[in-house]
């Protein structure tokens, strides 16, 4: 495994605090992070590297790889783990695991990512996937349910504990 540190980039979707058992019952814990495709470029090297060593010149040539670009040219990554990665902030403190939950930690924050990247053989399909080890929040946006903002216009205001009403 070639160990691999990002640069700074945007998280996308987040499993940090339970796994995802969506497709996998022992579940999985991953962070997607995007970023610019000069800061993907090493990378994206690094997992061609590990390819080539893994399955030689010819082969890395139609090795599945890692990373998806988009639109804009960014690239976005997925690390995986089974294992619950270590969460630090900007200082490098490491954010207790019952802590996770109250941050809500959201998709547009700006984070970095420790992992590694490993080559995998499945029958016939070869590739490179990349694992998840910790994660450093530079930047946190939490998360809001549903993406809307408050509207002070509205009426209807729900409280936790009590019935809801309408304010007039």
């Amino acid at each position: 495994m070639l160990k691999i540190t990002t640069p700074k980039g945007i998280a996308g979707f987040m499993n940090l605090v339970r796994p995802d058992t969506r497709f996998d019952p022992e579940g999985k814990y991953k962070v997607n992070i995007t970023l610019a495709a000069d800061d993907a470029a090493g990378i994206i090297q690094s997992c061609n590297e590990v390819a080539t060593h893994e399955f030689g010149p010819k082969k890395a040539a139609q090795t599945k790889m890692p990373g998806k670009e988009n639109e804009d040219g960014s690239v976005t990554f997925t690390f995986k783990s089974k294992s619950k990665p270590n969460v630090y902030d900007a200082r490098v403190t490491l954010i207790e695991p019952e802590r996770l939950l109250a941050l809500r930690i959201g998709s547009g924050s700006t984070i970095r990512v420790n992992g590694g990247a490993e080559a995998y053989e499945n029958g016939a399909r070869i590739g490179v996937t990349l694992s998840l080890h910790e994660v450093q929040i530079i930047h946190l946006k939490q998360y809001q349910a549903g993406g809307f903002e408050a509207d002070d216009e509205g009426t209807f205001i729900y409280r936790s504990g009590s019935s809801a009403r309408s304010i007039s």
